[in-house]
């Protein structure tokens, strides 16, 4: 087809889906309203911010919108007998019906008192001048005009409206309204599951493990021959480093529940054989109040040797059917040991990137503090009974990629300083100190005052952007190298093919000489493309890092701001693998946003226009603009912006044309 014409849309409002909507006509004798004759349809175009407009012939119908559902898909249908249900769906699979409301009425709104007072009145007038129809209907003459004469008064005295009361009856609906919103609201967050596992069917419970696995010598000799046993750690004593993960699954309703999956989710570079488990039936409640037997999992989670850890957080994902055939998720959050990440080492000293955490009262002893660490198998005694009895208060670990770190508390005062090569080194030991320290007898509260590290942390970011930079130009070579071998390939195919065939003149060594650059070419990519998953676990470290240290720094930091901080400022590194738009990009856009809407001078809820077309961005040649960016961030968090904005709730904007949703539904 051709361009008819075109609409430019209002500041901010970019489109996110669109849908067409049919125009219906009433049908004659109250039949079933079709469609109209020129069979044109309205057009609904839903904006990032959540506007919900309705073009007809391009211009602007209706509008309404939705501060806390972002569709990302939009239909509309008719629901038990009503017409124009709009059905969206969001980007994490959250279903919404909802109703736009009606046209409104062209007619003035006349209330029926009103309507009964004017007839009243013209029956009276009629009687005065002796209508004779009203003579003849009522006999009673005089009497009729008196009784007429009463109710004109009793309409006149009703006449005025209590406004009062409605607006009383108002604040009951728009009450109600929310009661509703909010019980389904609750009912969604229990089908997925959220907080504390619980679905509305399927209960889920994870026990971290307290000690790693000794395995049999069998067992161990087994996991050494392993092909892929060169990438997995090992302890001292030849034994892989594994703990197994319990998961406790058991069903609250009677009768079992069949056909549910298990997936462990976990963080780099932690790794389990059994990831995906298929679980046929679990056992549900019988008809005594005791409760049902948990069905129990064990999961091995073992580390490789190649990357250091970024996280200790884990997520079990339970997905199941109820009974009515209905697909439900149930999500736990857990945590892993830190002695699944590091090991205890004899004290060493490197103090190239360091960071000092504060508390109150004095320093706890440090031996006491990570006691476990001290007490897993494969640890040799004389290490911990150096760091049990050395006089200094500190203790070392070892990542099994060869990083270390070192936790020292003074002697003086309840200061700890945390320090090591990187500043991704220090992420996962700073958060365990200050996770230990808030769970003994006595919660110690864990601040921190000194400037954040930002040079060590751009130092990591321009590691990660050369090792893409290296990737992106070992995969040209290896284009070129390509493209030249298919140009040999295709010659010499001509050469055979023909009968008086000439000489080769040295298009066979060609060949050879190209094949042997395709393969240096391929380890090239192959070692680039390591050095950026190595780059992208130390950037995705001081990411959170930094994250960690703005939450102890800033205390006015709510969590929804630290949320958002995190969104936007994301430790999610290796899930970023573009190659023309990776973390870099990415992190830029989002931090550019930020600063252009929460933590602008002014801040707004959406960012104002830029005048031009939107550009896709690519890999630059340095990340010096989002060195700056980042800068700017944590500076005007220092000033005391918040980078989430408070919404009101959608049902507060009833009044003024909101969409009421009609029913939330997950779906998986």
């Amino acid at each position: 087809g051709v361009v008819r014409t075109h609409v430019r849309l209002d500041v901010g409002c970019n489109p996110m889906c669109f849908a067409t909507l049919p125009i219906l006509t009433p049908a004659p004798e109250g039949g079933e309203p079709c469609e109209s004759p020129d069979s044109t349809r309205n057009l609904l175009v839903v904006s990032e911010t959540g506007k919900f407009s309705v073009f007809r012939h391009f211009r602007p119908v209706w509008s309404a919108s939705l501060t806390k559902h972002l569709p990302v898909a939009i239909a509309a249908c008719r629901v038990q007998g009503v017409d124009g249900v709009m059905v969206s769906m969001s980007d994490d699979g959250r279903v919404l019906a909802s109703f736009m409301g009606t046209d409104a009425s062209t007619n003035p709104l006349v209330p029926k008192r009103t309507k009964a007072l004017a007839a009243a009145k013209a029956q009276a007038s009629a009687a005065r001048k002796g209508d004779t129809a009203l003579e003849s209907k009522h006999s009673g003459g005089k009497e009729n005009q008196e009784a007429l004469a009463n109710v004109v008064d009793e309409l006149r005295r009703a006449e005025d409206l209590e406004y009062e009361a409605m607006d009383c009856e108002h604040r009951r609906l728009l009450e109600k309204i929310r009661t509703l919103h909010k019980r389904q609201q609750n009912e969604s967050d229990n089908a997925l599951g959220g907080g504390g596992g619980v679905g509305p069917n399927l209960l889920v419970r994870v026990q971290s493990p307290a000690v790693l696995d000794s395995l049999s010598v069998a067992d161990a000799a087994a996991a050494r021959s392993d092909p892929a046993a060169g990438s997995f750690a090992f302890r001292g004593d030849g034994q892989p480093v594994q703990a197994t993960v319990k998961v406790y699954l058991s069903h609250r309703r009677p009768g079992p529940l069949h056909d549910v999956r298990v997936t462990l989710k976990l963080p780099e570079p932690f790794v389990c054989s059994e990831s995906c488990v298929a679980v046929d039936e679990v056992p549900g409640a019988g008809r005594t109040a005791a409760p049902p037997t948990p069905l129990i999992l064990q999961l091995p989670v073992r580390i490789r040797s190649d990357a250091l850890p970024t996280s200790l957080d884990a997520t079990v994902v339970c997905i199941y059917k109820t009974g009515r055939g209905a697909i439900r998720t149930s999500e736990t959050n857990f945590r892993l040991p830190f002695f699944l990440a590091a090991r205890v080492r004899p004290a060493i000293k490197n103090s190239v990137s360091k960071i000092t955490l504060d508390t109150e009262g004095d320093a706890a002893r440090l031996s006491v503090v990570f006691d476990e660490m001290l007490r897993q198998p494969g640890v040799p005694a004389e290490i911990a009974e150096a760091v049990s009895g050395a006089t200094s208060n500190v203790v070392s670990f070892d990542f099994f990629n060869g990083a270390n770190v070192t936790v020292l508390a003074s002697k003086s005062g309840g200061r700890y300083r945390v320090q090591g090569r990187l500043v991704g080194h220090l992420c996962l030991a700073a958060e365990e100190l200050q996770r230990r320290l808030a769970a003994r007898s006595e919660p110690a509260e864990v601040t921190f005052a000194d400037p954040l590290p930002l040079d060590g942390l751009f130092q990591v970011i321009d590691d990660h952007h050369h090792a893409r930079l290296d990737v992106a130009r070992a995969s040209s070579t290896l284009n070129d190298r390509a493209y030249q071998y298919r140009l040999v390939q295709k010659r010499l195919l001509a050469r055979f093919k023909d009968k008086n065939a000439p000489p080769l003149k040295g298009l066979d060594a060609l060949l050879s000489v190209t094949h042997e650059q395709i393969m240096a070419a391929s380890d090239s990519l192959a070692s680039a493309q390591k050095r950026v998953f190595e780059t992208g676990c130390d950037l995705a470290a001081s990411v959170r890092l930094l994250n960690f240290l703005a939450a102890l720094k800033y205390p006015r930091l709510s969590a929804e701001d630290q949320r958002v901080l995190a969104a936007h400022f994301s430790p999610n590194v290796l899930e970023c693998t573009g190659l023309e738009m990776g973390w870099e990009e990415l992190t830029d856009a989002a931090v550019t946003h930020l600063l252009r809407t929460s933590l602008a001078k002014a801040p707004r809820a959406t960012a104002p226009g830029s005048g031009g077309g939107s550009t896709k961005p690519t890999l630059a040649a340095d990340p010096a603009k989002l060195k700056k960016h980042i800068s700017i961030l944590f500076d005007r968090l220092a000033k005391g912006a918040h980078p989430a904005i408070r919404q009101a709730d959608d049902f507060d904007a009833v009044e003024t044309g909101s969409m009421v949703p009609l029913a939330t539904e997950t779906k998986s």
